[in-house]
């Protein structure tokens, strides 16, 4: 006969080298009704905040049920999860976060994850997650999110990204994400492309799609200089890649040696690691080109512009501070 309660102090499970620790498991076997399952302790890979856990095991006639909540100590992170036909033959699970409400003098990502610290600071915003499985989506919402980052103030960013399979990742229609006061000084200095330089403030609407191989596709993706500012490229001569595009590339690049804009606009069409068709619409004034006559250029580009710009570089070095990150919790 089992006992009503079993308790474990301390078990560790391990899947492709993640370590996840589970301490003051409890689960409660009544007679009759329900299990009851708790965690005191729940202690993820990649130095995630450790979690607590409160569920209910039952059966129906398409398999085993399973509901309940997990949550940091505090309440900071709290998703709620219900699971059914578990053992059946139509397994399904739906997770579902309470609002994450981030503030620059209460929670911060780093709180929750600590890594997160290495690229943002200052973080107002709301984010909330939700999971459908297997048939999704994965939906990710971002409300009003403002953050300091080493490229400067960012936001808000608004946008809710819904991936119809979350593993490997692919979206079934144009996700947008709306991007607003990235400034560009900070920004271009960060890619250290020699001779480049800039001032003012760009938004930008995110029009993108998660293809079948894990490629990002820029659909009609529009960059807006918000107000005046200052575009310098000082090369010699163009690059390569954009030598012999024509008489517009031309001019574009003797203007960009001092260019003060009144605005710019820029459509920009391709797979974001390959070669992207950009439709850049630009008017001002070089001083020193036509005496410094306003003009108005539309220029149609096509290179593989950000392999270009990230060479030799990681994409602001995100990656690779994730990489490490996990690295270390693994040793």
């Amino acid at each position: 006969m089992l006992p009503e309660t079993i308790r474990v102090a301390r078990v560790e499970l391990v899947y492709d080298t993640q370590r996840i620790a589970v301490q003051g498991l409890e689960i409660g076997l009544p007679p009759t009704g329900p299990v009851a399952i708790s965690i005191d302790r729940l202690q993820g890979p990649a130095e995630m905040v450790p979690l607590w856990a409160s569920a209910r095991l039952a059966r129906d006639a398409a398999g085993w049920t399973l509901t309940g909540v997990l949550a940091s100590g505090p309440g900071d992170l709290v998703f709620r999860f219900d699971a059914g036909g578990l053992g059946g033959e139509a397994p399904r699970l739906d997770v579902r976060s309470e609002p994450v409400q981030f503030a620059p003098a209460g929670l911060q990502p780093a709180a929750l994850w600590p890594p997160a610290g290495m690229f943002a600071d200052d973080v107002d915003g709301t984010l909330r997650v939700a999971l459908a499985w297997p048939d999704g989506p994965l939906l990710l919402e971002i409300e009003a999110l403002h953050m300091t980052t080493d490229y400067g103030p960012l936001g808000p960013v608004d946008g809710r990204i819904e991936l119809d399979r979350p593993w490997p990742p692919r979206t079934a229609e144009p996700q947008l994400l709306r991007i607003e006061g990235m400034r560009l000084a900070p920004l271009v200095d960060g890619l250290e492309i020699a001779d480049l330089g800039a001032e003012g403030t760009i938004d930008a609407d995110f029009r993108f799609s998660v293809e079948e191989n894990g490629r990002l596709y820029l659909d009609d993706t529009v960059v807006d200089a918000r107000g005046r500012g200052v575009l310098r490229y000082r090369a010699d001569r163009p690059p390569d890649v954009l030598a012999g595009q024509g008489q517009g590339v031309d001019l574009l690049f003797a203007a960009l040696a001092d260019f003060r804009y009144e605005s710019l606009r820029a459509t920009v069409n391709g797979y974001l690691d390959d070669e992207l068709t950009v439709q850049l619409q630009l008017s001002g004034a070089n001083p020193e080109l036509y005496e410094g006559h306003p003009i108005e250029l539309n220029v149609n580009l096509e290179a593989p512009i950000l392999p270009l710009a990230l060479a030799g570089r990681d994409v602001l070095g995100l990656p690779e501070a994730v990489r490490r990150a996990i690295e270390a919790d693994r040793n």
